[in-house]
This record gives structure tokens, sequence and C-alpha cells, in this order.
């Protein structure tokens, strides 16, 4: 049996719903507390990670050349894909007239 709309919860954490509902209702200013923590003005507590830890966490962009050889076969699908869509193209104008109403 289905659930009502009126049963149905959100599915975030009360943080966040706590964040958006602070937001939404125009008090999104945040207090700094102790300890690396936030204190949002609904309330909630969020703990905030240490630059040191975000900042080890850095992504490598990979470059075109590298692109084009992990995804070399992507390219190869592709033109076979339309050397395929071309030739079904031919054959239906060949058999529409050929074989006339």
């Amino acid at each position: 049996m289905a659930k009502k709309k009126s049963e149905r919860r959100p599915n975030l954490s009360a943080d966040v719903l706590e964040r958006a509902r602070a937001e939404l209702s125009g008090q999104d200013k945040e207090k700094k507390a102790d300890k690396g923590e936030v204190m949002v003005a609904g309330g909630a507590t969020v703990r905030v990670a240490s630059r040191s830890v975000m900042g080890s966490a850095s992504r490598r962009i990979p470059t075109q050349e590298e692109l084009r050889q992990d995804y070399a076969y992507v390219l190869k699908d592709l033109r076979n894909l339309a050397v395929l869509a071309g030739a079904l193209f031919v054959l239906i104008i060949i058999i529409a007239v050929v074989l006339p109403r």
C-alpha cells in the first residue's frame, strides 16, 4: 500500500533540513563556535573540517591527450554507429523506391 503524501519524510539529515529551514526563513546568518563548529541560526551545530584535511583531497585533472587515449574506444564506437545508421538509412531509401505502394 502506498504511503500518503503527509506520511512521507524527506531523504535528508536533520542538520541539512534545519539549515534549509533557517535559510528559507531568512535566518541564514551563522555564529561561529569553538573547535571548528558552526552554530546555525536554527540552533543546529555543524562540524567543519580543518583546512589541512580539506586541502589534502586535491583532484588531478587529466589532459586532453590522456582522455583521447583512455576513451579512444568511444570514438571508434561512435564512428561504427554512424556508419551503421547511414547504411540503414540508405537501405530504407532503396526499399522505399523498389517497393512502391
